[in-house]
């Protein structure tokens, strides 16, 4: 009635009227529906009055709303749920999900059409709705017969694909992409059944096609590819199940890519839009294939070596198919990856083949070697073919790839071949490095693996001798790093063509051998020698000295360097033929020989400069005799007449070079052999040791550049005292404590007669330190003098009284007489005294 009423005021234009009441008319059926919930045939009529009433108000709208029209289509299939659940209370699970199924069909083919589009659009929907309870409904622990049911709601996607189709559909890509959801949803419940599985994946890679055929999208393409490959899969499953191993398997998996490159090339024959996206779907899925082949391969290459028991025909012909494949995609297609791939699955092809065969790991290097070797020989000849960017930077690291592994595989043991082994992987890298500039750091690692593999055939070979000396052996190998210098210096035009180096480049790998070999060189020198060995130790340093110094010619520290190899090859040498106390002897004295020609030979018209020699022969002698010092400890020390000689020397290279302070090595060298003479004549007396001291001090004071300066006038004069007290001083205490065989009283007047000779040479040389300490030390010796007479002799202190007042008295009176002669005498010496020294 309330509707009738709404209907009669919406005639009357009366359109606020109407909606009240219409929504008066809603509430009053929510509150019945809801009252006639609790008796079930008051709740169906209820529902089924409420639904008529609501298609009235649909019917006797001319423009119903879409939520009006929802409302009433939900409430009509509510009506049909609640009257067969009336009709039929006991109804199971199996059959309300198949009301569901069919339901759901109903509505989409009720929303094919052209009028009445408002209803048709809810069918659609409400169809979905119906479709997606019924999938909740899979999971029902009541449901019977699962994997049955679980095929029949593939009727779901197939009913949706096919709406896609129909001319009449309004959303043809929306009920693709719901089917694509529907298959995704419903093949994990299916997939675990042998029952369903193959009709599962075969519808679905039916309607996958068909959906794809709509949707020309590359997730639909994958998706359709995927489920292909899943029916062939399990196909094979079901058929050979029984006789496949794992290597079958794996065969199978290395197949697949073949066909999908295949397939791959003739889709690329069209531009359509769907056969680009099956063709990157077919490569996609090729390539996602082919990584897990390839990491199984690695496995099981891997443990055939380890366990032969492994090893089957079956992975051959796997690692034979996934090679075949790449090789056809890189044919049709180089890229940088497809071509790491190819050489990864031929590496395994071998392995597998030799694994098979006798599991020769030394087989496997070679054979790897042989592929890198291959590989940089071919990439070098098709560049030669090609224009500008020959090459891909794949074709520079597959054979660094086969070189380095090669290199790891044949190094699992150390043999008489394994040097030539790092040479193979060594060309490889040259001849890779030589491409590009920028790859010279591996043309550099290659020459020094050239090395490398020369020392390793040296080294096996040592090991198989059976008793020798270490020595030997670091000489060998010193030998050996020279010749690889000395053939690169001399090979130089051949070999930078070729190696596309630098000159310079190619001479600093030659000097780090010279390097290695100076080094090795000198730890021979510490071991143990034979006597063979040590003329071939002195032949091999002797070479080094050479190369530097024939690198002298041009740096100045090559030739220091030289300079010094050659002065240990000479040390040596004179080692070996002289005996060691001769030698320790004398050795600082032929280094002075040696060093003198060194100082005076014309190195300039030679084409050496002449600095390093000079410096060097200044250097050599005194570092003979701190390393003869060092060396003395246990052996003895060097004798006082080779101390003279280098003193000779240093006093001659101080006067060639106008260098008076190298003379104070020769002073302090003189000094050493003087003491040594005074400790092998047991003289032992203070005096000598000052007289040599202070002689020293005071040619420092004479000779230095800086003390003779005006500037350092107080200084020298300091420096003079210091040294002339030092002697004086010491003269005195020696005169007190006495000298062995000589009187005291002659001591006494010795010291006097050495204090008059110092004033006397102060006054001659005009030089004060000496006239001041000769005075003093005179004066106070003559006073001890006279002091010791009148202990020894006390009558006699009366007369020395008597004299020295009378001459006191004396000198007093002739001062008074001649007072203003005298002032004028001392102020004429005081005057003197100033412009002295």
């Amino acid at each position: 009635l309330t509707l009738f009423l709404a209907a009669f005021l919406r005639r009357q234009e009366e359109e606020k009227l109407a909606l009240q009441a219409e929504g008066m008319a809603l509430i009053l059926g929510l509150l019945l529906t809801i009252v006639s919930f609790l008796n079930p045939l008051v709740r169906v009529i209820n529902l089924l009055v409420s639904f008529i009433t609501l298609a009235l108000v649909v019917i006797l709208r001319t423009a119903a709303g879409t939520g009006l029209i929802y409302l009433t289509h939900i409430a009509g299939l509510v009506t049909i749920a609640a009257w067969i659940n009336y009709g039929f209370p006991n109804l199971t699970v199996n059959t309300w999900l198949l009301i569901l199924l069919v339901g759901a069909i109903a509505e989409w083919t009720f929303s094919i059409g052209n009028n009445w589009q408002q209803w048709r659009r809810s069918s659609w929907h409400l169809g979905l709705v119906l479709a997606a309870i019924s999938y909740n409904q899979l999971f029902n622990p009541a449901l019977t017969n699962t994997t049955d049911w679980y095929l029949a709601w593939s009727i779901v996607p197939a009913g949706l694909t096919l709406l896609s189709y129909l001319p009449n559909f309004p959303e043809p890509r929306l009920a693709n992409w719901l089917s694509v959801t529907a298959l995704l949803a419903i093949e994990p419940l299916t997939i675990i059944s042998t029952k369903t599985r193959l009709a599962s994946l075969g519808i679905a890679t039916i309607l996958m096609l068909l959906n794809t055929q709509k949707l020309p999208e590359l997730i639909a393409a994958l998706l359709t590819v995927g489920f292909g490959l899943s029916f062939g899969g399990a196909v094979i499953w079901e058929v050979f199940s029984e006789r496949m191993t794992i290597g079958w398997w794996l065969t199978v998996l290395a197949i697949a890519p073949l066909i999908l490159w295949l397939l791959h090339s003739w889709l690329r024959k069209d531009s359509s839009r769907l056969r680009q996206v099956y063709t990157a779907a077919t490569d996609g899925w090729a390539i996602a294939l082919t990584i897990p082949t390839l990491t199984f391969l690695i496995g099981y290459n891997v443990t055939a070596y380890w366990y032969p028991s492994v090893t089957a025909f079956e992975f051959i012909v796997a690692s034979g198919f996934i090679t075949f494949a790449l090789l056809y995609r890189t044919w049709n297609l180089p890229t940088n990856g497809s071509f790491y791939s190819l050489a990864l699955a031929v590496e395994l092809l071998v392995a597998s083949i030799i694994a098979s065969t006798n599991r020769s790991a030394l087989g496997l290097a070679i054979a790897t070697l042989t592929l890198g070797l291959t590989t940089q020989l071919a990439g070098d000849f098709v560049a030669s073919r090609r224009g500008r960017n020959p090459f891909l930077s794949s074709w520079h690291a597959i054979p660094i790839f086969y070189a380095i592994l090669g290199l790891i595989i044949a190094h699992h043991k150390f043999d008489a071949y394994t040097g030539l082994y790092t040479v193979a992987a060594a060309l490889v890298g040259i001849g890779v490095g030589r491409r590009n500039a920028n790859f010279k750091p591996i043309s550099y690692l290659s020459i020094f693996a050239v090395s490398a593999a020369t020392y390793e055939l040296l080294i096996y070979q040592l090991l198989q001798a059976k008793a020798g000396n270490p020595g030997d052996g670091l000489t060998l190998l010193a030998a050996l790093a020279t010749a690889i210098a000395i053939l690169q210096r001399i090979l130089a035009k051949w070999l930078l063509p070729y190696l596309r180096l630098d000159n310079s480049e190619l001479k600093a790998i030659a000097h780090l051998h010279w390097v290695a070999g100076s080094g090795l060189i000198l730890l021979a020198l510490v071991s143990s020698l034979s006597t063979p060995g040590e003329k071939i130790w002195l032949a091999v340093i002797i070479i080094l000295a050479a190369y530097a110094l024939i690198q002298g010619r041009s740096t100045a520290s090559w030739t220091y360097a030289g300079i010094w190899e050659l002065g240990i090859a000479i040390s040596y040498g004179l080692h070996l033929v002289l005996p060691d106390s001769v030698l320790l002897n004398w050795s600082p004295a032929i280094a002075c020989f040696f060093a003198y020609f060194m100082y005076v030979l014309p190195w300039t018209n030679w084409g050496w400069s002449a600095t390093p020699w000079q410096n060097s022969a200044m250097l050599l002698p005194i570092s003979i005799i701190f390393l003869n010092r060092w060396i003395a400890l246990s052996l003895g020390s060097v004798s006082i007449q080779s101390l003279l000689i280098v003193a000779a020397f240093y006093a001659w290279i101080a006067k060639a070079r106008s260098q008076v302070r190298l003379s104070y090595l020769s002073v302090g060298l003189a000094n050493w052999a003087i003491i040594r003479i005074f400790n092998s004549q047991a003289i032992a007396e203070p005096l000598w040791y000052a007289l040599l001291w202070g002689g020293s001090l005071l040619y420092v004071a004479q000779i230095d550049p800086e003390l003779r300066s005006p500037s350092a006038r107080e200084t020298r004069h300091l420096l003079r005292c210091l040294a002339i007290g030092l002697i004086c001083f010491t003269a005195l205490y020696q005169a007190e404590i006495g000298i062995y065989g000589i009187f005291p009283l002659f001591l006494g007047f010795l010291t006097i007669g050495l204090a008059m000779v110092v004033i006397l040479i102060g006054i001659a040389l005009r030089v004060r330190a000496f006239l001041y300490i000769g005075t003093l030390t005179f004066a106070i010796r003559v006073l001890r003098q006279v002091w010791l007479f009148i202990n020894d002799y006390s009558l006699f202190l009366w007369a020395i009284g008597i004299v020295a007042g009378s001459l006191l008295i004396w000198i007093a009176l002739t001062f008074e007489a001649r007072r203003s002669q005298a002032i004028a005498f001392v102020q004429y010496w005081m005057q003197e005294l100033e412009n002295w020294e």
